[in-house]
């Protein structure tokens, strides 16, 4: 052994440390040392922070099962049998300063175990984290180690901890299809149904946002003279658009009291079987108001597709353009526009 080299045995743990390399080794594998409250703590509070607590308790869950499965092959291939590897592994957590663990019921047959705990590292940073519920490490651990052991998946459950006013912590062991595998598809598949929800409402807001400033927008009642206004039609109309644009119509020729109300299809491209069906019905509720319809800015092609639907026009007066239909309302109010 070298001079700066040094070994240590407790309880039949070997310890060894190599002054000259820097190097800590705890039964023949290298390891490192952590504070607790500080350097410890602050790594599970860091872990907490950026994933959230209850993606931090699963990671923590599954890190502790999978180390677990580790150590139970490892010593399952250095003890001669099982009593031996019973025997051995609280005393090797003990010496390891994870805390004193009890197996207080072991049963092969049944595949079950119950475990105590006292003093542990995980009780000791909950404590200084201000928990409420225990963490879920060294649970997850113990039953990657009895999963190995039983040659079966084992889950566990709680029954005694301090934060519930217990003086130990005591931990039931026994088969289940549960893992940290399934915990943690669960946990991504909540995440994208989360997920998928909020881009739903987000979606849902903005659609909200879009049809009100369409609203706002399309369609508007423009009073041009006395008794006579202008409506703008332009863009594809559907079910909730119609019903806004008819009552919006009605509401503007009581509150101008308009005779002469003159439709706009400048911006209408083409006619669909819904906006045709729309310019008949609110053609029919004008006339029912007492107002005038008036019709201006139908193109070659929009009349092509008027006289194609079965629409006639005849009783209807329309224009080329807007100043068009003005001066004719103009008339029919008993007004013209002159000129100085």
């Amino acid at each position: 052994m070298k001079p700066n080299e040094h070994v240590k045995t407790v309880d039949g743990v070997r310890f060894s440390w190599d002054m000259d390399r820097g190097l800590l080794q705890y039964e023949g594998a290298d390891v490192v040392l952590f504070w607790i409250d500080t350097a410890f703590k602050t790594f599970i509070d860091t872990i907490e922070e950026i994933t959230g607590t209850e993606s931090a308790r699963i990671v923590m869950e599954a890190t502790g099962y999978r180390t677990g499965k580790i150590v139970s092959d490892f010593f399952a291939r250095n003890t001669k049998n099982e009593e031996e590897l019973l025997t051995l592994l609280p005393n090797i957590y003990k010496s390891a300063g994870w805390g004193s663990f009890t197996i207080i019921e072991f049963s092969n047959e049944r595949k079950e175990a119950v475990i105590q705990l006292r003093e542990d590292w995980e009780l000791k940073i909950n404590q200084l984290q201000n928990k409420k519920e225990p963490g879920s490490f060294l649970a997850g651990h113990w039953a990657g180690i009895l999963s190995g052991l039983f040659q079966e998946k084992v889950w566990y459950r709680i029954v005694k901890h301090p934060f519930s006013g217990d003086d130990v912590t005591e931990i039931e062991f026994f088969p289940s299809n549960i893992s940290p595998a399934e915990n943690i598809r669960e946990l991504l598949s909540s995440k994208e149904q989360y997920e998928i929800t909020t881009l739903e409402a987000m979606v849902e807001d903005r659609t909200r946002d879009l049809k009100k400033l369409v609203s706002d927008l399309s369609s508007p009642i423009i009073p041009v003279l006395e008794n006579i206004v202008v409506v703008p039609m332009m863009g594809r109309f559907d079910e909730s658009r119609s019903t806004e644009l008819i009552e919006k119509t009605l509401q503007g020729a009581i509150d101008y009291q308009a005779n002469i109300i003159i439709f706009d299809v400048t911006g209408m491209n083409e006619l669909d079987n819904y906006a045709i069906s729309l310019l008949g019905n609110i053609i029919q509720a004008v006339s029912l108001v007492g107002a005038t319809p008036i019709i201006v800015g139908i193109s070659p092609d929009l009349s092509m597709q008027l006289i194609s639907s079965g629409v006639y026009l005849r009783e209807l007066k329309c224009f080329a353009t807007l100043k068009h239909a003005v001066h004719y309302g103009l008339a029919l109010e008993g007004m013209q526009i002159t000129f100085k």
